[in-house]
């Protein structure tokens, strides 16, 4: 019995961590995105700005998106 009361309160604790990880997450993905995207230089940007997925990846503000068009328009 000891041990259920144990677990469920383990359970619990970490049930409540979710929420804060999950906004955590979100600020992070944010300010790669704010890194990276400071990182670029006037002609990247205005490249990346004439594709037509940047919209989404802007609204997203997805660093993963962002990284993969910048490697897209490097490679050819």
């Amino acid at each position: 019995m000891i041990d259920d009361v144990a677990g469920t309160f383990i359970w619990q604790g970490e049930l409540k961590m979710i929420a804060s990880r999950r906004v955590s997450l979100a600020q992070g993905l944010i300010q790669g995105f704010a890194i990276i995207w400071d990182q670029c230089s006037t002609t990247m940007k205005g490249k990346l700005e004439q594709l037509p997925a940047f919209q989404q990846i802007n609204t997203d503000k997805n660093p993963v998106g962002l990284l993969g068009e910048i490697k897209n328009i490097i490679c050819g």
